[in-house]
């Protein structure tokens, strides 16, 4: 466990017995969803590939991971103890009156429901009339000038299709962006906004290998700029970010090193798509890094990636080793069925001209095993990590969500969210650019026991500004993007992809969640 830093609050949640200092509790009951939309998001690089693994355990592995991130537990009110490693004080009572408000009946479907089957003859449920493969996939939101923007894949009998959905602020009324067919094993289009102008990156197959296609929409139509090329990867992991005066398209690949892939960046004027430029490398040669995320801040951006450790495949490639005698077998533990690897989290500065300002420096603990985080920036320029650090592996992780805030000027602050209850679920972080100076610095949601998101608000640095719960008025639904208070809202809804937009703001404050 990490401990919070100098000032950092620790967030204790859950209800019934509690676990003394330096234990934790577990439960290893999961409920799962083939509707999970955060783990469709795989461009926006939150769930990285794993380590190298044998041939005969790649395939269950992959299939394991899978259904894990499609988990979703429940998340009980907080407690908060200022002290890192004290035990934990009594549990705090959720907020009296709602955070969040429903804006009225206002909605947009992306995709159509499909139609269904009767009945069967022994009265059971309907069937769709179309397989679940050719549901809507959501990837990533943005809050643009006059609402939202959302980009997803849409499967079909003619094939898959990517596109961006444009809303309004109350979700009264939008319209879809087809950017054409896509080919391969490809995640949703990655998008960015800023200042009236929206970017995206699509994903595209073949058998060669992989491109991105950037574009940007303007007046309801599309204009194609350049792309990149990168060989096959098993990642899918890429990202955009809009600054005031140039863009930056991240991705991550294989490099000619056996098993190791880099962090790549090209860049690109603000306007002016056709502009990308060659790519350049983000990581050191002998790094081996993967999940890339940007997000823009004022004067450039922050880039966030995994590192993962090279000591297990160093020792793959050493030569054969004399086989041990028959007392030295006895003695010997058995081998762990996975070998999982340290995976580090580390955060670096870009200038505004997209290229490094600050050496990268790793936010997680040492011999952290980081599976999924989530960046954003703060109004204040200042970066804010959420991640999970699993070290026990598939179907024991922690049920721990640390954060770190880290400034410009170098200041750390640090938080912790556990609960015995929480899972797999990768954390998403939303941040209000439209705010008032002041307000809420970030919103984490965390995907509660049947797909129910739970939020935690927080205030400056990095403190709680209430507690962790679930809101009636998202209707079971995932919070995508944040704008003057104003969530956007995605459910599914049969084959397609609901989209409403609710008001909140932060409730009642912790008991125990007083200034450290």
């Amino acid at each position: 466990m990490i401990p919070a830093g100098p000032g950092g609050p620790r967030l204790l949640v859950g209800g019934g017995p509690r676990p003394a200092a330096g234990q934790a509790q577990r439960r290893e009951v999961r409920v799962c969803s083939a509707r999970s939309m955060r783990d469709a998001r795989r461009s926006r690089g939150r769930a990285p590939s794993g380590p190298p693994l044998p041939e005969g355990v790649r395939a269950p592995l992959a299939l394991t991971v899978v259904a894990l991130l499609a988990c979703r537990p429940s998340s009980p009110p907080s407690e908060r103890d200022v002290e890192a490693g004290a035990a934990p004080s009594s549990a705090a009572q959720a907020p009296a009156a709602p955070r969040c408000a429903a804006l009225g009946s206002g909605t947009f479907t992306v995709g159509e429901s499909g139609a269904v089957r009767p009945p069967d003859e022994d009265g059971g449920e309907p069937a769709p009339a179309v397989p679940l493969p050719f549901a809507v996939e959501v990837g990533a939101a943005v809050a643009t000038t006059d609402g939202f923007a959302v980009s997803a894949l849409r499967a079909q009998q003619a094939g898959t299709h990517a596109l961006v959905a444009l809303v309004g602020g109350e979700v009264s009324g939008g319209r879809v962006v087809d950017l054409g067919r896509t080919h391969g094993d490809v995640g949703p289009p990655a998008i960015a906004a800023r200042a009236g102008r929206l970017a995206v990156v699509v994903p595209d197959g073949d058998v060669h290998g992989g491109r991105l296609r950037l574009a940007e929409i303007r007046d309801g139509g599309v204009v194609w700029g350049g792309e990149v090329t990168h060989g096959h990867d098993d990642s899918h992991a890429f990202a955009v970010a809009l600054g005031e005066e140039r863009g930056v398209v991240l991705w991550d690949e294989l490099t000619g090193t056996p098993g190791r892939s880099a962090v790549r960046a090209a860049t690109f004027a603000v306007g002016d798509p056709g502009s990308l430029t060659r790519a350049r490398a983000l990581t050191a040669a002998d790094e081996d890094a993967e999940g890339p995320e940007i997000a823009a801040r004022g004067g450039g951006f922050w880039v966030a990636w995994v590192r993962r450790a090279a000591t297990r495949r160093g020792a793959l490639r050493d030569g054969p080793t004399a086989a041990p005698t028959g007392s030295e077998r006895e003695r010997m533990p058995d081998p762990p069925a996975i070998a999982l690897e340290r995976r580090a989290l580390v955060l670096a500065p870009l200038d505004a001209a997209g290229a490094l300002s600050a050496a990268p420096q790793v936010v997680s603990a040492a011999g952290a095993h980081v599976l999924a985080f989530d960046l954003v920036a703060a109004a204040d320029g200042s970066a804010i990590v959420a991640w999970r650090d699993d070290a026990a592996g598939p179907g024991i992780e922690a049920r721990t969500v640390h954060l770190a805030r880290y400034s410009t000027g170098g200041s750390v602050a640090r938080a912790i969210v556990e609960d015995d209850r929480v899972g797999a679920g990768v954390p998403t972080l939303l941040v209000d650019a439209s705010a008032p100076e002041g307000a809420t610095v970030a919103w984490l949601s965390l995907a509660g026991l049947g797909d129910e998101a739970q939020l935690l608000a927080f205030s400056e640095p990095l403190q709680p500004a209430d507690t962790l719960a679930g809101e009636a008025a998202l209707l079971g639904g995932e919070p995508l993007a944040i704008r003057g208070g104003r969530f956007l809202v995605g459910r599914p809804r049969g084959l397609a992809m609901e989209l409403f937009a609710v008001a909140c703001r932060p409730g009642a404050t912790p008991a125990d969640a007083g200034t450290p």
